[in-house]
């Protein structure tokens, strides 16, 4: 089960943020979160802690999260992480949309008030039938074109071809029915070529006289790198770069389920450094902390794109290897051995590893896989270290 401090790395986020499993108990949040909800920690209390989680979820619809405060509604836009599929963990990201909500609310007056409130809107407009009729700055600065330039065009122009005709498609929900608005994030072509991500809601109104679509367009970009950022502060190690056990776990499941299916070999190093503590202790965890970065890009050196290579813990590494024999994976450990005594590391005179290897039985569950491999190393280290077993 994961521990809360693997939570930590996500304390500094400038907005609230929530770690929940699938039974919508809150498993830890940020002090921002805290903060937004009047508390100092989470309740202690399980009552209270209940009661936290009905009051979020009952105000938690459709990625949306409405809070009021003091006198004031507050609307926060939900994006879902998945953290751990294997233990059915989400974060869940609250992004402030109080004043987007405020001003958006007021686009359905009369034209002249539209025109005067989306003028000053952080969010792009446009007006558009068979071609787009408005355009504000926020869209214009979007997109890289002028008001101009836009009139001659259609937004589906702006629109990446990979979803298009489902867009298309879909615009003709709200023009059957007024009162719905239709919702979709897409990518946008800019006028410099490059994409962006966008979320577009758009409905129907009168406007001079006829029906037209109105769109909002919120520029994505930011909450796609955040998502970006969040995934890969879940599944990669800060200090190495590679994969996290987490990651690997999941790689894991999926090639044994693969390899059982196509009768395929799997096969997997485990190893650790040689006498690690002694390094520290000697030359100083800053040292220590370089001896693993080295060693893990010293590794990346001498696998397969295929591999999969990860951080198990501390001075522990592990290697699985797809569609690899027992004899090839015991040449691949002996040659990472040899190559890894021979690297010259700074500050530190030599360092060595000590392997397990092991393969995949044919019936063979993932735990007793992964108990056989750590036998292996652990073998390895009783036998002077600096060598390679295969169980």
């Amino acid at each position: 089960m994961t521990s809360d401090k693997t939570f930590e790395c996500f304390a500094p986020l400038s907005y609230p943020v929530a770690v929940i499993d699938n039974k919508q108990t809150i498993l830890w949040a940020n002090q921002k979160f805290l903060d937004l909800h009047e508390l100092k920690h989470l309740p202690e209390d399980a009552k209270e802690k209940k009661s936290l989680e009905e009051q979020f979820f009952s105000h938690c619809k459709k990625d949306e999260y409405t809070l009021k405060i003091e006198t004031s509604q507050h609307y926060f836009q939900v994006v879902t992480s998945i953290l751990a599929p294997s233990e059915q963990l989400s974060l869940l990201s609250l992004f402030d949309i109080s004043r987007r909500k405020a001003l958006q609310s007021k686009l359905d007056d009369k034209d002249v008030m539209f025109r005067n409130f989306s003028e000053e809107l952080p969010d792009g407009v446009i007006l558009f039938r068979s071609h787009i009729i408005y355009s504000n700055p926020a869209f214009e600065k979007f997109v890289k074109y002028t008001g101009m330039e836009l009139k001659k065009m259609e937004l589906f122009d702006l629109i990446h071809s990979s979803a298009k005709e489902e867009f298309i498609q879909s615009l003709q929900v709200p023009m059957r029915k007024k009162s719905n608005a239709f919702e979709a994030i897409i990518q946008l072509k800019t006028k410099n070529d490059s994409v962006v991500w966008a979320k577009v809601k758009t409905k129907v109104i009168q406007f001079e006289g006829q029906e037209t679509y109105l769109s909002i367009i919120s520029n994505m970009v930011k909450e796609q790198t955040e998502i970006k950022k969040l995934s890969k502060m879940a599944y990669y190690d800060t200090l190495t770069t590679i994969y996290n056990r987490r990651k690997f776990n999941e790689v894991l499941a999926e090639e044994v389920q693969r390899s059982k299916r196509y009768n395929h070999t799997l096969t997997a190093l485990f190893f650790d450094i040689d006498h690690f503590k002694k390094i520290n202790d000697t030359y100083g965890h800053d040292c220590g902390d370089e001896v693993l970065k080295q060693l893990a890009e010293e590794v990346k050196n001498h696998i397969r794109s295929s591999d999969c290579f990860a951080r198990w813990g501390g001075e522990e590494f592990i290697i699985l290897l797809p569609e690899t024999s027992l004899d090839n994976a015991i040449k691949m450990a002996e040659h990472l051995r040899s190559s890894i005594a021979a690297v010259h590391f700074d500050k530190v005179p030599q360092v060595t590893i000590s392997l397990g290897v092991t393969a995949l039985k044919v019936t063979e569950r993932v735990n007793s896989f992964l108990k056989r491999l750590d036998n292996a190393l652990y073998k390895a280290k009783a036998s002077g270290r600096n060598c390679v077993i295969a169980l």
